[in-house]
């Protein structure tokens, strides 16, 4: 189910529609990102983590973008890190907590931030 959508319009595919996008994988609590790019909207930055995330603990869970590099921290503990490409600065970017396109995750969700890269 969708956890958070961040986008400049639309599900998918281009530029700007998925900045990130996260997901519990279908029938668990594994993460599913997409991290955009400029030349790949829908950028794949993990299938799933790999690891259920305990059920009725929180969690924290950061996706960061420094220069091309994406890095998807889970408690402090790096998970995975990709090369995504150039990505342009974004205006008017919306976020959805659980979006329109996909099932809500059955999931609380605390304390969100989003900070451009200074």
């Amino acid at each position: 189910g969708s956890i958070i959508h961040f986008t400049t319009g639309g599900d998918c595919c281009g530029y700007g529609q998925r900045v990130p996008a996260v997901w519990f994988w279908a029938g668990t609590t594994k993460l599913y990102a997409r991290t955009g790019s400029n030349s790949n909207g829908d950028q794949n930055q993990m299938q799933n983590l790999g690891e259920n995330l305990k059920l009725d603990v929180d969690h924290e869970v950061e996706i960061k973008v420094v220069g091309t590099t994406s890095i998807v921290s889970v408690n402090g503990e790096i998970k995975h890190t990709m090369t995504v490409g150039t990505r342009s600065q974004l205006l008017n970017v919306k976020v959805y907590i659980g979006d329109p396109w996909f099932s809500a995750a059955n999931a609380i969700i605390s304390d969100v931030s989003f900070s451009p890269a200074s």
